[in-house]
This record gives structure tokens, C-alpha cells and sequence, in this order.
């Protein structure tokens, strides 16, 4: 199975993302399923999902920072699951 790369930007609401990013770092069996819903254009229709099982981090991307910017941080996040459910 590839890798899952994700990306976006750096939120205050981002703790469940760095309380496993540092079980990983610690190394402890730190595997978990990851959901993502592709979002639509009307938020009352129906959504894809895709289910991802047994996932590892296995690389974070986090730029240079500046002192003096104020523009937003957009982090990488790659996952290596073991296995994937396809809603096709």
C-alpha cells in the first residue's frame, strides 16, 4: 500500500495530530484509523469516505518559520497504512 500524504494548515484544534505524533516519537505502538470525508459542495448531501487501517506516521513537514510573519503554517503529514477501504 503507498503512503498518504496530508496536507494543510497549523490549527490550535490540531491536539488529537500532535498527541500521536509524540507517541511515535516515543515508540510506542502508535497505529491508528484514519477517516477522511471529501467535503462537497452542498453540506447535506451524501460524502465519500475513505477508511485507512493500521496507520503510521512516517514523515512531518513543518517549513522554516519566521519570527515576524504572521502567515499561516501549512504542515505535511505522511501516513503508511497497512490496509484501506475504497468506497467505490
Amino acid at each position: 500500500m503507498t503512503e498518504l500524504t496530508l496536507t494543510g494548515y497549523m490549527t490550535k484544534t490540531r491536539k488529537s495530530l500532535l498527541r500521536w505524533m509524540q507517541e511515535s516519537a516515543s515508540g510506542g505502538d502508535s497505529r491508528r484509523d484514519v477517516v477522511i470525508t471529501v467535503e462537497g459542495p452542498r453540506p447535506h448531501d451524501p460524502r465519500p469516505q475513505f477508511s485507512y487501517y493500521n496507520c503510521l506516521i512516517s514523515r512531518i513537514e513543518i517549513p522554516r518559520l519566521s519570527a515576524g510573519s504572521s502567515d499561516p503554517v501549512k504542515e505535511v503529514v505522511v501516513l503508511r497504512p497497512e490496509r484501506y477501504n475504497d468506497p467505490a
